[in-house]
């Protein structure tokens, strides 16, 4: 079974293949180590078991709240987090990113997409200054 996903505690895996006898079990993860393997409880019968990368697929992404580290307006629907697409931007292109992708989320729609879009003057501002030699 191919994963594209590595579980995150909270997170509820399908294991099928070779690793479980009964195919597909599922289950919530309660540990992650940082290879990828997972313990999961077992829906099946509540058991703790361990689990390789390649043996699991996550099938629904736990919601993760925590107002300093993982704040929900930080959470696509899809389960990536903002920051997981921002990091490997810029300041302002990660602000672009990070102001429409919340916007739904935080309560301040309009607000957010407006600072988005000053956020985009202010890059291209930027990028014509560059191409302009100046």
């Amino acid at each position: 079974m191919s994963n594209r996903k590595h579980a995150r505690v909270g997170d509820t895996i399908a294991v099928a293949g070779d690793a479980w006898e009964f195919n597909p079990n599922t289950g919530v993860v309660t540990h992650v180590f940082s290879g990828g393997d997972a313990i999961f409880t077992s829906d099946d019968d509540g058991g703790s078991y361990s689990v390789q990368p390649d043996d699991y697929t996550v099938v629904k992404r736990a919601v993760v709240s925590d107002e300093v580290t993982h704040p929900s307006h930080y959470q696509h629907p899809s389960g990536i987090e903002v920051i997981e697409i921002t990091k490997h931007e810029s300041f302002l292109r990660g602000n672009i990113i990070k102001y429409v992708l919340r916007a739904p989320s935080k309560g301040t729609e309009l607000l957010d997409l407006k600072k988005a879009r000053q956020y985009l003057d202010w890059e291209i501002e930027r990028v014509e200054a560059i191409n302009n030699g100046s």
